[in-house]
Parts: structure tokens; C-alpha cells; sequence
């Protein structure tokens, strides 16, 4: 355990700037909206544009995943890592939580920022609202969407690590063996979701309007939704291919990255 936070810290203490970045960029950019807002820009507009920046974190966690792996071999860091009694499964998981961390907190700047940039915008539309739907059901689902954004970047970290590692193995054209280790876990993610689906037929599918608490609005109470249903047999063995490169890219870079 003491090894992991000081790899973590070692992690963070890289990523700061970043994250600060990236957080600052989120507030300046609802300021500017806000600004917008009251010199005549339509609401419509202005909320759509505020949501615009979630629709780049992929590509960032992408890019972000690649510099801090890339990091290690321009200062000269990883072989001093290597040899250090880790596993490299625990190298990578450092990586991976710090770069869950920064996207927490950007996206803590960006919600908290945003109801105190536009509170006195929304107060009487949202005191509307919240007199129809409960508080509890925005704190909610906010988790759940939270969670479930994670689990996807944990995803795009493990598959970005493993194209990293094995692109710095076979030591020529880095990006595009990158672009094609992506390509190739992904399907490999499908294929082991639908072989393995048989497996987990037993396991009970998740009614995803009941999960969301759609019960709890007014108009669907009136007009219950078609219920959805997710079938989650078909996503175990997705996550344990997940799981299974994620160690295999720990595993290369522990055992055939060679250390001066």
C-alpha cells in the first residue's frame, strides 16, 4: 500500500498542472457563458455550449493517458520504476487512479462552478423543478452518471497503456501501432462479451428506468416509461477482456521492457 501512494503521488504531482488547467479553463469557460447569457444568448444555446467541453474528455484522457506514459521514457524515470520491488500492475494502476482523480476534480470544478456561476440565473426555474423532482433524484443519478463515466475512462486508460507498451516494444511507428492496439482490443472486448454471455445468462437484467428512479417524476408516474431493460450478461465478459489486457499490459511492461 505505501508503495502505491507514493507511486500515486509521484503521479499526481505530475498531473497537477493539467488538472488545474483543465479546471480553471472549465470555470473561465461558464464565465464567459454566463456572460453571454446576460448580453442576449439564447438559453438553449448557452446550455448546450456548456456541456460542449464533456464531449472532448475522452480524446484528453486519451492524450493524457499516452503523456504520462511517455513522460516516464523522456526523463528517464520508468527504469528507475522497473526497479523497484513493484509489480507493474501496480505502475499502471497509479496512473490509471491519478488520472481518475483529475478528471474528478475537473468535473467537480465544472458542476459546482456552474451552479454557482448560474444560480441566480436558475434559482426560479430550478425551485420549479425541485418542487416536482425531488433533490434526491439529481444527487442520484449525478452518482450514478459519475460512476459509470469512470468505469468507461478506467477503460480508455487500460486500452491506452496497452498500446503505449506495446509500441515502445516494438520501438516504430508508436502512433499507429497505438490506433491499432485500440482497435483490436475493442474488438476483442466484443468478441469476449458475446462468447462469454452464455455464462451469465442467469444473471437478472437491470430495469434501467427503475435505476434511474423515473418512477419518482410526476409525468412518468401519469405516463409510465417502456421499460428498459439492460442485459448486463452480455457486458461481464466485455469487463473481464477489460480487466485481462489491463494486466497483460502491466505484464509487458514488468517483464520485456528492458531496463539500461
Amino acid at each position: 500500500m505505501t508503495a502505491f501512494l507514493r507511486l500515486l503521488k509521484k503521479d499526481l504531482e505530475g498531473s497537477k498542472y493539467p488538472m488545474l488547467f483543465n479546471a480553471a479553463g472549465a470555470v473561465l469557460w461558464l464565465l464567459f457563458l454566463r456572460y453571454r447569457l446576460e448580453s442576449g444568448w439564447p438559453f438553449d444555446v448557452v446550455a448546450a455550449l456548456a456541456v460542449l467541453p464533456l464531449a472532448f474528455l475522452p480524446f484528453w484522457f486519451v492524450w493524457q493517458t499516452y503523456q504520462s506514459l511517455r513522460t516516464e521514457w523522456k526523463e528517464d524515470t520508468i527504469y528507475t520504476i522497473l526497479t523497484l520491488p513493484v509489480p507493474g500492475w501496480l505502475i499502471n494502476l497509479s496512473k490509471m487512479v491519478a488520472l481518475l482523480i483529475e478528471y474528478t476534480i475537473v468535473t467537480a470544478a465544472w458542476v459546482v462552478g456552474g451552479m454557482l456561476i448560474f444560480w441566480s440565473a436558475l434559482q426560479p426555474q430550478l425551485g420549479e423543478l425541485l418542487q416536482v423532482v425531488p433533490l434526491t433524484w439529481f444527487i442520484k443519478n449525478g452518482l450514478l452518471i459519475y460512476l459509470f463515466s469512470l468505469a468507461i475512462f478506467a477503460t480508455f486508460i487500460a486500452l491506452v497503456q496497452l498500446g503505449y507498451i506495446v509500441g515502445k516494444i516494438i520501438g516504430r511507428l508508436q502512433g499507429l501501432i497505438l490506433l491499432w492496439v485500440l482497435l483490436l482490443a475493442s474488438w476483442i472486448m466484443q468478441v469476449a462479451g458475446a462468447l462469454l454471455q452464455p455464462l451469465f445468462a442467469w444473471v437478472p437484467k437491470i430495469p434501467l428506468d427503475r435505476l434511474f428512479g423515473f418512477h419518482e417524476i410526476p409525468r412518468f408516474v401519469v405516463e409510465p416509461p417502456q421499460t428498459l431493460l439492460w442485459d448486463i450478461s452480455g457486458s461481464i465478459g466485455s469487463w473481464m477482456a477489460v480487466i485481462g489486457l489491463f494486466y497483460l499490459g502491466a505484464w509487458l511492461l514488468e517483464h520485456v521492457i528492458e531496463v539500461d
